[in-house]
């Protein structure tokens, strides 16, 4: 399938059929910036900073609000891969002050409703979730604490094996503490134990901070993968901290950052895509 859609400011969408050779703008319904898009077939799931989520049946043709509106800014949308009505949203909240509205987000009516499966506390959102092709009961999500500071304690992974009704921490090998920051995760689409997370982890030097962890046994243990830093993140982490995995090839990796880091060994080496 060669479509494809992409979300920017002020309620900019643009559509491909064709791989991304020729773009179509189309209407999203809102002005406001979006920040995650997902597709399942002609369904179409978008957030909007500051106005929640928006969801078409027909390709974009027709939009609707459907919830979340207070949780202003959201990182990431997950849909389930045979049951579209069954979407998770990770949401970051308020960046700059205390939300109640954080945590991460699930509906298995298409957006009629929602419950809050994770949160901890009014400093902490959820930055990102994921969910295995193969197995799509397990899903690996993370959390951030973003207010007052750009990290804090409790930032961390956890998985899921019910699909997404309840969650675990998973943090043995994970650095942990006050200086945890922005965590991307991945899964595996064949392997449902295997997953990397991505950290900015500021304890290191601020050029040093990004840092790839792999777990092949569910979550149980995390192992950093690379012996040497790769520098992705120079000066500022908390804008980027995405992993993504080939779903074809679960060792090659991507990491992005300022830069974008590739690994086809795993995370064991890095080499840098673009200038």
């Amino acid at each position: 399938d060669r479509r494809g859609l992409l979300a920017g400011d002020e309620g900019l969408l643009l559509a491909t059929s064709d791989g991304g050779e020729t773009w179509t703008r189309i209407e999203s319904g809102t002005t406001q910036h979006l920040t995650d898009i997902a597709i399942a077939g002609e369904r179409v799931w978008v957030a909007s900073y500051g106005g929640g989520m928006l969801h078409s049946g027909d390709a974009g043709k027709t939009w609707q609000h459907i919830g979340l509106e207070d949780s202003w800014s959201i990182a990431e949308i997950a849909i389930h891969p045979t049951n579209p009505d069954i979407v998770l949203v990770a949401v970051v909240g308020h960046l700059w002050t205390p939300n109640q509205h954080r945590g991460l987000y699930r509906t298995e009516n298409g957006g009629k409703s929602w419950e809050r499966v994770l949160y901890v506390d009014d400093h902490t959102g959820a930055n990102d979730i994921v969910i295995c092709a193969k197995d799509p009961q397990v899903m690996y999500a993370s959390l951030w604490e973003v207010y007052p500071g750009i990290s804090g304690k409790n930032s961390g992974v956890y998985k899921s094996e019910d699909g997404g009704k309840s969650w675990k921490k998973s943090m043995n090998g994970i650095p942990t503490g006050p200086l945890t920051g922005r965590i991307g995760v991945a899964v595996s689409a064949t392997d449902p134990k295997k997953a990397y997370a991505l950290i900015d982890n500021l304890a290191n030097l601020r050029n040093d901070a990004a840092e790839m962890y792999k777990t092949t046994d569910g979550g149980n243990s995390w192992k950093k993968t690379h012996s040497k830093p790769f520098k992705i993140f120079p000066g500022i982490g908390w804008y980027f901290t995405h992993v993504y995995v080939n779903p074809n090839n679960d060792e090659e990796v991507y990491g992005l950052g300022v830069r974008l880091a590739h690994s086809t060994d795993g995370g064991k080496t890095f080499s840098y895509l673009g200038g």
